[in-house]
């Protein structure tokens, strides 16, 4: 998968030139470039959950398998007091760091956007001095989350916390964040997009604007040949792989083009 990288607190510098942290780093890095948009979008499609609409769950379940295989921990808790731990009356605990390892603490944040903060702020409990006695002891920290452009054509929900908007937060948190962090914010796919929770190939989609669709389909019929004058009909879902519209919308293309032989 491609990403980008934002360092706070010269964190990047540090991952990559300290010993501690050398080798966790680029492991994290090695399971996020083998990731291929292939492998998430068949698992996406192979789901058996109805109401699944974005790409966040199988990007989650593929980071969660290859991380888990390097001996990662998964779903670790911040403090060993049994308040701060999972229990039958706190199922769904907030003193959790997704992943960690050694220095390292990792939050997988696909979740909404008024959570960003405290997933920040979840880093620095891990790896700062507590009054509370701690499980886990890193020093320094990682979220991985969606670009707004992922966001946009990778189904998410609108209300997820962007890598955007991670990076808007650092700023006035500088004095919270006290641990170095770096923000990686995974990028849309170069193949593929989600429209109404199923995967298309781009080239194979029209593009959103209606002016553009009606461009798109008028130059791939052009160039198959399409009879206008003779009002040739077509009545297939697809043409040349991309997905037509309507018989109303088909009448306002066909207007459009006789309206440009004209011209």
């Amino acid at each position: 998968m491609k990403y980008k990288i934002h360092s706070f607190r010269n964190a990047q510098v540090i991952f990559e030139n300290d010993d501690s942290y050398k080798h966790d780093w680029f492991e994290l890095l090695d399971v996020l470039d083998e990731i291929t948009e292939e492998e998430v979008i068949d698992l996406f499609t192979a789901s058996h959950r109805e109401d699944i609409k974005s790409l966040s769950e199988p990007i989650n379940k593929l980071i969660d398998e290859r991380l888990c295989n390097k001996w990662w921990r998964r779903q670790c808790e911040i403090f060993n007091d049994s308040e701060y731990r999972e229990s039958s009356g706190n199922r769904r605990n907030p003193w959790t760091l997704d992943f960690s390892k050694n220095e390292f603490a990792v939050e997988v944040a696909f979740n909404h956007g008024h959570v960003v903060a405290w997933n920040l702020i979840k880093l620095v409990l891990a790896g700062e001095l507590n009054h509370v006695e701690k499980d886990v002891n890193t020093s320094v920290g990682v979220i991985v989350c969606a670009t707004d452009e992922l966001k946009k054509n990778g189904g998410f929900d609108p209300a997820v916390g962007s890598y955007e908007k991670f990076l808007q937060h650092l700023k006035p948190m500088n004095n919270i964040l006290t641990v170095p962090i770096v923000v990686i914010g995974l990028c849309e796919f170069d193949e593929y997009e989600i429209r109404d929770r199923k995967a298309f190939k781009k080239r194979g989609l029209l593009p959103k604007n209606t002016s553009e669709k009606l461009e798109c389909i008028y130059d791939i019929l052009k160039n198959s040949n399409f009879d206008f004058e003779k009002k040739k009909e077509f009545d297939g879902e697809k043409c040349g792989g991309t997905l037509l519209f309507s018989k109303k919308q088909r009448i306002l293309f066909y207007n459009s083009g006789i309206k440009r032989q004209k011209n």
